[in-house]
């Protein structure tokens, strides 16, 4: 096909893309089994569309989208059943969308699509000069002779620790070669641009990784922005004002002079996706406060079983060795929640508080926060009611209590907002509780739904500050999700302390992936609150543990006296949420004499006791759980995937840290143990964490150090 391979070619001539192909084609031969929908994109001629756009969609909401491969094949899986519509997008041709399509379950349900020729010009791209230049010409074309002296001294592994002194290999010698990389997924070297993820270039200042499944979307973002650039309204992509809560890692505790770690539970995951969209979107390493290790483990959902006696959540614990010291013992507690099903539960008295300030203008904000809602909007039955209050320099109800069988007047009032002005949030606030109060569902839930930068700069607005008012608004039975978005300004210390003191949970959207993963695929526990103040509480013993660690959880540990204080807060647990925490500890005297048996014989290590403390989201006094914690370190290459994973999730958060405690254990280490805990993976978020870690390989800031 001339016409496509020519717009290919010209468009990777001025921008120096790398582009992968695609596995789209390998997929149309997998698992027929698995509910997909699968088919070929071609022009009017018969030509193979390559690297268009194909979304599916539900009601004008889009539900997931692919791109096609060389030879214009795409592929949707994992995907429910239903009528859908399919829209297919692609420069210089007319956008198709085929409707009716109807999804079989258990099929490889099959569509061919053609598009026509839409005769679209490429709008112009505008170069701009800088100070200093992106390309050193005079290194683009330079070779390096490595001589024999050289390669004695090249430390081993990807991440320059020596850690062999006798084992030099390939990889490990381009690695530090120019224009290399020795971050592939099967170990092996490779040379930059490749693959799409091992180049960076730029348009107009704007950072583009060579992501062949966003490039349409940031070629045209980079031209909008060089126009603007043009026009003198030029706005530094990379400037950063953005704020987090500073932590201090959690050291080692002596069990004999403290026996007892107390800390609340933390369901939020919004840590996740800020360390993954500023890797990914932006190749930039996250700042260390960003990185709460418990939000990134609990990103992920594992395989607990659910409570059977009535309770609203169940426990489990197990053991391995530790893997980035292995004469250590992992602890792994784990917390299933209740699941609801959605046409059985309560009504929702939801309340939207948007942030429609000047800072929320962005593509990634107010843009991303509409069809982030339309999505919950498309789910509410008649029996829930939905209100929308904004906030820039005032706040004010734009759409006051409305059923959700009227949708359309929900998303006209949801689309008809702009961005503009400064940011009253703390008025914002003040009125959103006061609506949802007026029109409380005394047996309902009832739920302010906060989506903002955080970048409060009128009114109340201080941490301090914020905390003393949401923590009045939670003692009226409203419940907080609190939802951030954007970059540059992003103050995820004020967020978190609106979603921790508001009864609530947080979680960061980047992308409408993420939208659909916080209320589509996890709504009821978004929404639905079965527990609050869960608080937990460990007893160990001494014969057993000589020190523990708890990995994570700095900002959310609590005295010892405070688990049985009832006036003091903790966190809340979502309908079917899973809460995942992990110990390191040093095994005591008798744990080293303890035989590798399983759980249940007397022989095993009793570590301790676990007690937990909640309220039912209606009540104001807690209830008593308490366990034993026995069973025996298990070999890592015998633990169970979850565990494994969580492990590799936790030491990747310890490694963007600098962490001390995770002595010489590199990403090549962490990569090896996330590939074994992706045994067990329904939704490939664990495939996507180990193309992450692929993704981290290969980065300038990993390759300099």
């Amino acid at each position: 096909m001339k016409r496509t391979a020519s717009l290919l070619m010209a468009l990777g001539v001025v921008l120096g893309m790398a582009i992968a192909p695609s596995t789209a084609n390998a997929s149309v031969h997998a698992d027929d089994c698995m509910t997909s929908l699968r088919g070929k994109v071609t022009d009017e001629t018969g030509e193979p569309i390559i690297f268009g756009n194909v979304a599916l969609k539900q009601n004008g909401i889009l539900i997931t989208g692919a791109q096609t491969d060389f030879d214009g094949y795409y592929s949707l899986t994992d995907i429910n059943p239903g009528t859908y519509e399919v829209e297919c997008t692609y420069v210089g041709m007319q956008t198709t969308v085929v409707t009716g399509v109807v999804v079989k379950e258990g099929q490889a349900n099959t569509l061919d699509v053609v598009m026509a020729n839409g005769g679209v010009n490429l709008e112009e791209v505008v170069v701009v000069s800088y100070d200093i230049p992106l390309i050193e010409q005079d290194y683009t074309t330079s070779g390096l002779t490595v001589t024999s002296s050289q390669i004695r001294r090249t430390p081993s592994g990807s991440s320059g620790r020596s850690r062999t002194k006798n084992r030099k290999k390939a990889k490990d010698i381009v690695g530090h070669v120019g224009g290399t990389s020795s971050g592939d997924r099967r170990g092996q070297a490779t040379i930059k641009g490749s693959r799409s993820d091992n180049t960076v270039y730029w348009i107009d200042g704007v950072p583009v990784r060579g992501d062949s499944k966003s490039n349409n979307r940031k070629i045209k973002k980079a031209q909008r922005q060089a126009k603007k650039n043009q026009q003198g309204h030029h706005t530094d992509p990379i400037q950063n004002t953005e704020q987090f809560t500073a932590i201090v890692e959690n050291q080692f505790l002596a069990t004999q002079k403290e026996a007892v770690s107390t800390f609340s539970i933390d369901v939020d995951r919004a840590s996740y996706s800020i360390v993954r969209s500023r890797i990914q979107r932006y190749g930039l390493r996250p700042d260390p406060d960003a990185v709460r290790i418990e939000e990134m483990v609990n990103y992920f959902t594992y395989q607990y079983e659910g409570p059977q006696d009535g309770k609203p959540f169940a426990v489990a614990t197990d053991i391995m060795d530790c893997p980035w010291k292995p004469e250590h013992y992992l602890l792994r507690i784990g917390l299933k929640g209740e699941q609801l099903e959605r046409e059985k539960s309560a009504p929702s008295n939801l309340v939207f508080l948007l942030d429609v300030s000047g800072s929320m203008a962005s593509e990634n904000k107010l843009p991303l926060v509409k069809k982030s809602l339309e999505m919950l909007v498309a789910q509410l039955r008649p029996q829930d009611q939905v209100a929308i209050v904004v906030y820039a320099g005032a706040a004010g109800v734009v759409l006051p209590p409305t059923s959700g069988d009227q949708q359309a007047t929900i998303l006209a009032a949801l689309h008809n907002l702009h961005a503009g002005g400064s940011t009253a949030g703390g008025a914002g606030i003040e009125l959103a509780y006061k609506l949802a109060e007026e029109h409380l569902l005394k047996e309902g839930n009832n739920r302010v739904i906060l989506a903002t930068d955080g970048d409060f700069n009128v009114g109340v607005n201080s941490p301090g500050g914020l905390e003393k008012l949401i923590e009045q608004k939670r003692k009226k039975g409203i419940f907080l999700t609190a939802l951030g978005f954007g970059m540059g300004n992003y103050k995820d210390n004020l967020i978190e302390v609106l979603a921790d003191k508001g009864n609530g949970n947080y979680a960061y959207i980047d992308t409408e992936q993420e939208a659909r993963r916080v209320f589509v695929n996890n709504l009821m526990g978004t929404l639905y609150t079965i527990a609050k103040d869960v608080k937990i509480q460990l007893t160990f013993d001494s014969n057993y543990v000589k020190e523990y660690r708890l990995i994570g959880y700095e900002n959310r540990m609590l005295a010892k006296e405070d688990f049985a204080n009832d006036a003091k807060d903790a966190g809340e647990l979502g309908a079917g949420h899973t809460v995942t925490a992990l110990y390191e500890i040093v095994p005591g005297p008798a744990a080293r004499k303890a035989p590798f048996v399983k759980t249940g014989n007397p022989k095993a290590m009793k570590l301790g006791t676990i007690a937990l403390r909640y309220k039912k989201p209606n009540a104001s006094k807690s209830e008593l759980l308490s366990f034993n914690i026995e069973g025996a370190s298990t070999p890592v290459v015998e633990a169970h995937a979850d565990l494994q994973h969580a492990a590799a999730v936790a030491a990747f958060g310890m490694w963007l840290r600098r962490s001390s405690f995770l002595g010489d254990y590199a990403l090549d280490d962490i990569r090896r143990l996330a590939l074994r805990g992706m045994r067990e993976d329904p939704f490939l978020f664990r495939e996507e964490f180990v193309a992450l870690l692929d993704e981290v390989s290969s980065q300038a800031w990993v390759l300099e150090e």
